[in-house]
């Protein structure tokens, strides 16, 4: 990595050889003539090919600290996009595991929602009836804080960031509108179906809009895993060949 580049190397030196080549060809017998007239006097012949050979050799030495930094640029260049990927892959992994939870506490919401017994009976909603809608209630409101906790910064298409958001607010507005039905039942309270039944649709709605979402971003995410994975590769052994 401190060296000069490997092209540039082999260009100095096809031109190196190309000049002494076009020396030898003009000057003829070179150790003739010094024999006869002294390698002294046969140098003053040559002193401006001589001189060129030295500023070469001169730029060449002089040249090896711009390579050491132009090779440290790259490097750290490398190691930049490196993080920034692998961070972007960790947050794919993050947000692909948020989404699967969110979408799984909604359908435990919505399967228990659907086993309630009777909520009006004599006497009111018992323990067992809060305790059974409180625990999915609870894990719900959870894995939408995750969600939006581990959603990571905006990336992908103008599609991706809207299903984002669309996903987000679809699973608010469910729990929005299941926190009024929850907030009805408590210990002893009573509630006649036709409360319940008025839920129900937008309960409905508000599911499908994040299960569609959902559907979408698991694709996109997939799809930019697929991208970025090879990216990630090619750049680690990139900086492990580098390395001293």
């Amino acid at each position: 990595m401190n060296g000069p580049p490997g092209h540039l190397v082999v260009f100095s030196s096809l031109m190196l050889a190309a000049v002494l080549v076009a020396w030898i060809g003009l000057a003829g017998p070179v150790f003739s003539d010094a024999t006869t007239r002294g390698w002294y006097d046969l140098l003053k012949d040559w002193q401006t090919l001589s001189a060129a050979l030295i500023a070469l050799a001169a730029a060449l030495i002089a040249a090896r600290p711009v390579w050491k930094q132009l090779a440290i640029g790259r490097s750290q260049t490398l190691q930049r996009y490196y993080e920034q990927l692998s961070a972007r892959s960790s947050h794919l992994h993050k947000e692909r595991e948020a989404l699967y939870n969110l979408t799984s506490a909604i359908d435990i919401m919505v399967n228990a929602l659907a086993a309630l017994p009777d909520l009006n009976p004599i006497g009111g909603i018992t323990a067992n009836i809060v305790l059974s809608v409180e625990g999915p209630h609870n894990y719900l409101n959870e894995t939408v804080k995750t969600y939006k906790s581990e959603l990571g910064p905006v990336w992908g298409s103008v599609e991706v960031q809207r299903s984002r958001a669309m996903m987000l607010d679809q699973a608010l507005r469910f729990c929005n509108e299941l926190r009024k039905l929850t907030d009805r039942i408590v210990l002893g309270n009573r509630l006649s179906q036709a409360e319940i039944a008025n839920h129900v649709p937008s309960l409905l709605q508000f599911k499908q809009g994040v299960f569609d979402a959902a559907i979408f971003l698991h694709q996109a995410i997939d799809s930019e895993s697929m991208r970025i994975g090879p990216l990630i590769a090619k750049l680690e052994a990139a900086l492990l060949t580098g390395l001293p």
